[in-house]
């Protein structure tokens, strides 16, 4: 089984250990958490997205056959991680259709010809080739694995391009939020 992740911390967001260089240890990781939980989701967002279009699957199919999760930061731990775990997908989850040539399917976004395979409706409709020239053994065949095209490619691109994105916004918003909160705490007019 393929294991996958893409992580990214408070180092990797320009500006923002500058952003925070003023406030406290205790309220500083937390407010470094909140950004990098809204600029991760976001970047989960494009991770998901990319992966949908590399690999062929809508966006529902990456999260769940990929097992396409995120962890999430938090004061003691501040990085956002994006992992996957899985195995190479097999030519059935990218709608195949038998041809006289072989079958067609739609593994990795386009339409591929795999000549000589044949669907066999009885054993799940799997796709399979055979390994010589005689009628048996066959062998079943994959499409993409989701834990490995995640680390290749777009995606970790996207990802860090959505997530500094975002950051910047975001940390504007929580020093606005840090400071009403501490003008209101010791009653200055804001």
């Amino acid at each position: 089984m393929a294991v996958g992740h893409v992580r990214f911390s408070a180092e990797d967001i320009k500006g923002l250990e500058r952003a925070f260089q003023a406030l406290g240890g205790k309220e500083k990781s937390k407010v470094i958490a909140r950004v990098l939980n809204r600029a991760g989701s976001s970047a989960f967002t494009q991770v998901r997205r990319t992966l949908s279009k590399e690999v062929g699957l809508i966006q529902r199919d990456i999260v769940s056959h990929g097992n396409l999760r995120k962890l999430t930061a938090y004061a003691g731990r501040l990085d956002f991680v994006i992992e996957s775990s899985g195995v190479y997908l097999p030519l059935k989850r990218f709608k195949p259709r038998q041809t006289r040539k072989g079958v067609t399917h739609r593994a990795w976004g386009k339409r591929t010809l795999n000549r000589g395979s044949f669907i066999v409706g009885k054993m799940g409709g799997h796709v399979f080739h055979r390994v010589g020239r005689k009628r048996l053994p066959i062998k079943k065949e994959f499409g993409p694995s989701i834990p490995n095209e995640m680390i290749k490619g777009q995606s970790k691109v996207r990802m860090h391009e959505a997530a500094n994105k975002v950051a910047g916004p975001r940390i504007i918003h929580e020093m606005d939020r840090l400071m009403k909160r501490y003008a209101k705490q010791f009653g200055v007019a804001g």
